[in-house]
C-alpha cells in the first residue's frame, strides 16, 4: 500500500508540473539560460534559420513602386528600393496547389529588387505562371527553383538579371518567356521540358549565356524580332524541332553554342546580318537551314553526323558566307544551296577527295555544292581550319639609342605562313621569316607596333608590342682645358669639344657674369667657345662647363681662370688634352675643332 501511494503521488506530481509548463509563454525562454549545456538562444536561432530556408508564403502581387514599398514594409523585407539597397524577396515557398495563380506577380515598377532562393511550384493549370514581372526594371531573379508550373517565368522590362534558376519541369508552355526585354542578362539557368525552353521576343542589347535547355518538345530557344543580342556558351540539346531558331532577327551574335539532336540544329527565317561562330551542330536531321535570310556569316562551326544535309539554303537566301567550317558525315550531302551569291570558302568537307601538291592544307581542285545555284568552294581544306598561334606572344623591346633591332617573332602553325604584316613601315620592316628590323637608327622614343600573321588557311593571329629607345649614356669630352692664367687686359678665349651620339643639345657655364659662351655643332660633336666680357678684374675665377644631350644626360668640366695684375704676355696659349673616353670617338671631330680654332685666331690677328 505504501508503494502504491508513493507511485500515485509521483504520477500526480508529474502531471501537475506538465500542466504548469504548458501555460508558460514562449517569451519566458528568451533568457540566455542553459539546459544540458545548450544555450536556449542558440536553439531559437537554428529553428528560425530552418524556417527561412523554405517559409511557406501566399502569392505575392505588387503594382507600382508605392505598392512595393508598402508590402515590403509590412512584411519586413530588407532594402529600400535604391540601387545600393534593393528590396529582397528571399527564402519563400509558394505551393500553388495546381491552380493558375501566379506565385510572384509584379507590375509597373522601377525600384530595385531581388528575388532569390524561393521555391515556386504547382501553378500548373492553364495560364499559371511561377514568376511574372511585367513592365518592370532594375531587378535580379537568382537561385530560385520553379517546377510543375504551366510557365516558369514571363518577363517584360529592362535592366534585368535572370541567373542560376532551375526550372524543371514546365507542365505546358514555356520555361522562360521574355518580351520587349532590354539591356538584360539571362544566364546560367537550367531548363527542362516545356514546349519552348527560351521564348524571346523583341530583345535589344541582351546577353543569353551559359544556359542549359534540354528536353523541349518543340524549340530550345526561339528568338523573334530582336537585334544586338549575344547568345553564347549555351547547351540547346534534345529539342524535338529546333535547337536555335531565329526569326525576323538581325545583327545578333550566336557564338560557341551546342545545338544538337533536333530536326534542325540552327534555323534562320527572314533573319539578316547575324554572325554564327564556333557552334557545335551535331546529330540533327539537318544541321542548319536558312529561309529568306541574307548577309549572315557562319564561321568555325562543327556540323556533322546528320542523316540529311549539313547546310540548307532556300532560293530566297542570298549573300551568306560560310567559311572555315567542318562538314562531316552528312548522309545526303554537306550543302544544298539553291540561293544565289552565297559564298563557301575554306571549309572542310567529308566527301571531298583531292590532292595537295604544295602541302598547304588546301585541296588543289574546287569543290562544287549541291543545289541549283552552282556554288563552289575554291579553297576546300584537307585538314581542320587552324589558326596560327604565338609561342610566346610578342614582348616589348627596349634598346639603347644607336642600337639596332633584330627581333624574331615566334609563331606556330600546322600549315605554312603566307603573310607577315607590320603596321609601321616607316621605321621597321619584317622579312619572310618573321624577323623585325629597323629601317635606320631610331630616335629616342616609344614605337607601338601591330603585326598580323596569316597562314595558307587565310587565318590570322594578331599581336601588339612596343619598341622603346632610351638614351642613358652621357656625352664625353673630346678635349678639355686645364687651369689657365691671363694678364689683366689680355683677351680670354677657350674652346672645348664634347661628343654624343645624339648630338650636343645645349651648354651651361657657372659664371655668366664674367664670361660668355658661344656654341656650334658638327654632326655628333659640339664646340663651345668661352670668352671674357672684357677687362675682368684680377683674381681667380673657378668655372664649370656642362654639355647636355637632347635627353638631358650631361658631362661637366671644371677649371680655373686666373687674371694677374701684370700686363699682357703676348700670344694666347691654348692647351688641349685629349680625354681617354673621347680619344677613339672624336679624332675627326678634334681635327675639325682645331681647324676652327686656327681660323678663329687668323681672323683675330
Amino acid at each position: 500500500m505504501r508503494i502504491e501511494r508513493k507511485t500515485t503521488t509521483i504520477l500526480v506530481s508529474i502531471l501537475i508540473v506538465s500542466l504548469l509548463l504548458s501555460f508558460i509563454p514562449q517569451a519566458s525562454f528568451n533568457q540566455e539560460t542553459t539546459v544540458q549545456g545548450i544555450e536556449e538562444t542558440w536553439i531559437e536561432r537554428v529553428v528560425e534559420d530552418t524556417l527561412i530556408a523554405g517559409t511557406p508564403h501566399s502569392p505575392i502581387f505588387i503594382t507600382g513602386n508605392g505598392g512595393f514599398q508598402g508590402l515590403a514594409e509590412a512584411e519586413g523585407w530588407p532594402g529600400d528600393g535604391n540601387e545600393s539597397s534593393p528590396y529582397i524577396i528571399e527564402g519563400f515557398d509558394f505551393d500553388l496547389g495546381g491552380s493558375s495563380v501566379r506565385g510572384i506577380d509584379i507590375v509597373d515598377t522601377t525600384v530595385h529588387f531581388i528575388i532569390r532562393d524561393c521555391i515556386v511550384a504547382n501553378s500548373s493549370a492553364g495560364g499559371g505562371i511561377g514568376i511574372r514581372l511585367h513592365n518592370v526594371s532594375n531587378y535580379e531573379v537568382s537561385n530560385n527553383t520553379l517546377y510543375n508550373n504551366w510557365a516558369g517565368m514571363v518577363l517584360r522590362g529592362e535592366n534585368a538579371t535572370i541567373v542560376n534558376n532551375d526550372i524543371d519541369p514546365v507542365s505546358g508552355n514555356i520555361c522562360i518567356e521574355a518580351n520587349d526585354f532590354r539591356n538584360s542578362v539571362i544566364s546560367e539557368n537550367t531548363m527542362n521540358g516545356g514546349m519552348i525552353g527560351l521564348s524571346l521576343f523583341d530583345l535589344d542589347q541582351c546577353d543569353i549565356s551559359h544556359n542549359n535547355v534540354t528536353g523541349s518538345p518543340d524549340i530550345a530557344m526561339y528568338l523573334f524580332g530582336s537585334e544586338f543580342v549575344t547568345v553564347s556558351e549555351n547547351d540547346f540539346s534534345g529539342a524535338v524541332s529546333v535547337g536555335i531558331y531565329l526569326e525576323f532577327t538581325n545583327n545578333c551574335t550566336i557564338i560557341r553554342n551546342n545545338a544538337s539532336h533536333s530536326i534542325f540544329g540552327i534555323l534562320l527565317d527572314q533573319s539578316n546580318d547575324n554572325l554564327i561562330r564556333e557552334c557545335t551542330v551535331k546529330g540533327n536531321t539537318n544541321g542548319m537551314s536558312f529561309r529568306l535570310s541574307w548577309d549572315n556569316e557562319v564561321e568555325f562551326c562543327d556540323i556533322r553526323d546528320s542523316p540529311e544535309y549539313g547546310v540548307l539554303l532556300d532560293s530566297s537566301s542570298t549573300r551568306n558566307l560560310f567559311k572555315w567550317n567542318i562538314l562531316l558525315n552528312l548522309t545526303l550531302g554537306e550543302v544544298q544551296c539553291n540561293g544565289i551569291v552565297n559564298l563557301f570558302d575554306y571549309n572542310l568537307y567529308g566527301y571531298y577527295v583531292g590532292s595537295d601538291e604544295n602541302g598547304d592544307g588546301i585541296g588543289d581542285f574546287p569543290y562544287p555544292m549541291q543545289g541549283t545555284a552552282d556554288a563552289t568552294d575554291y579553297h576546300p581544306l584537307l585538314i581542320e581550319p587552324t589558326f596560327p598561334g604565338w609561342n610566346p606572344s610578342p614582348s616589348n623591346q627596349v634598346l639603347e639609342f644607336g642600337e639596332r633591332i633584330s627581333y624574331e617573332l615566334d609563331v606556330s602553325s600546322l600549315v605554312p605562313i603566307t603573310d607577315w604584316e607590320i603596321d609601321d613601315t616607316t621605321h621597321f620592316m619584317i622579312d619572310d621569316a618573321g624577323t623585325i628590323m629597323d629601317v635606320g637608327v631610331l630616335d629616342v622614343g616609344t614605337y607601338p607596333i601591330d603585326v598580323v600573321i596569316t597562314n595558307t588557311h587565310a587565318l590570322s593571329v594578331e599581336g601588339s608590342f612596343t619598341v622603346t629607345v632610351t638614351d642613358s649614356m652621357s656625352p664625353v669630352w673630346i678635349s678639355q682645358v686645364q687651369d689657365k692664367t691671363y694678364s689683366f687686359g689680355e683677351d680670354i678665349e677657350i674652346q672645348l669639344i664634347a661628343w654624343d651620339l645624339a648630338g650636343i643639345d645645349s651648354w651651361d657655364i657657372s659664371d655668366s657674369e664674367n664670361f660668355n659662351i658661344a656654341s656650334t655643332s658638327f654632326a655628333e660633336n659640339g664646340i663651345v667657345t668661352i670668352t671674357d666680357i672684357g677687362n675682368i678684374a684680377a683674381g681667380t675665377y673657378p668655372l664649370t662647363i656642362t654639355a647636355y644631350d637632347p635627353t638631358g644626360n650631361f658631362v661637366t668640366a671644371s677649371f680655373s681662370i686666373t687674371v694677374t695684375a701684370s700686363g699682357p704676355t703676348g700670344a694666347i696659349e691654348f692647351e688641349f688634352i685629349m680625354s681617354t673616353a673621347g680619344l677613339g670617338l672624336g679624332l675627326v671631330a678634334l681635327i675639325v675643332a682645331l681647324v676652327a680654332v686656327v681660323n678663329s685666331r687668323k681672323g683675330s690677328a
